[in-house]
């Protein structure tokens, strides 16, 4: 059995790095994208547990990654975020 881990996605580095340390400090395994195409190619540390999105990146945006990831049988819950207030 593989330890369920939280994915960032988010192509903010800051961003990335203060979510994986915030879980990692509750005991959370966390792993982080910069890209939804990164995500999409992976490798994951174990299996995803949840997927935290960033809605405006270069290139696939969370959206359409949310519509990927969705789309799966078995997909893990996805939670959207953004910066923007539009």
């Amino acid at each position: 059995m593989t330890t369920p881990v939280i994915s960032v996605v988010d192509d903010d580095a800051s961003v990335r790095r203060s979510l994986v340390r915030l879980f990692r400090s509750c005991g959370l395994a966390a792993e982080a994208f910069e890209s939804a195409e990164g995500f999409l190619a992976g490798p994951h540390d174990g299996d995803v547990a949840c997927v935290i999105l960033d809605v405006h990146m270069g290139g696939m945006s969370g959206i359409e990654l949310s519509e990927l990831i969705s789309a799966s049988p078995d997909h893990p819950p996805v939670i959207i975020m953004t910066a923007h207030d539009d």
